[in-house]
């Protein structure tokens, strides 16, 4: 888990996971068990949300990501991100956490894509 330096433009590496298991179960308790350690550390009243995460296309980070930081389900989060993209959002749609794809890997999915239909 890399985070952005508040003061230089670096990214910092704040936690690593390392697992056998890749499910929404186990990524959800390392943040939650993340989310314990910030808490213990800075305040239970001084939880932040980052304003974004960026994840690879795994469908289990992203649930695991927005069970953890924003109580939302996937189908929750899908109807926000349309309200957002046809500009009829809610006032707390902005306040919420927002998962990007890595343009990288989805270039690649594209490409995998590509060459199986030609």
């Amino acid at each position: 888990l890399v985070l952005r330096h508040p003061e230089e433009k670096s990214p910092v590496a704040v936690a690593e996971f390392i697992t056998a298991s890749q499910s929404v179960l186990a990524f959800s308790y390392f943040l939650e068990s993340f989310r314990r350690a910030e808490a213990i550390m800075y305040g239970y009243g001084n939880l932040s949300v980052p304003f974004e995460v960026l994840i690879d296309r795994s469908i289990v980070l992203l649930i695991s990501f927005l069970k953890v930081f924003n109580n939302e389900s996937l189908s929750s989060y899908l109807h926000r991100c349309f309200r957002l993209v046809m500009n009829c959002s809610n006032p707390e749609d902005s306040h919420l956490l927002m998962v990007h794809a890595c343009i990288s890997h989805v270039m690649n999915s594209v490409k995998k894509d590509i060459k199986k239909l030609l």
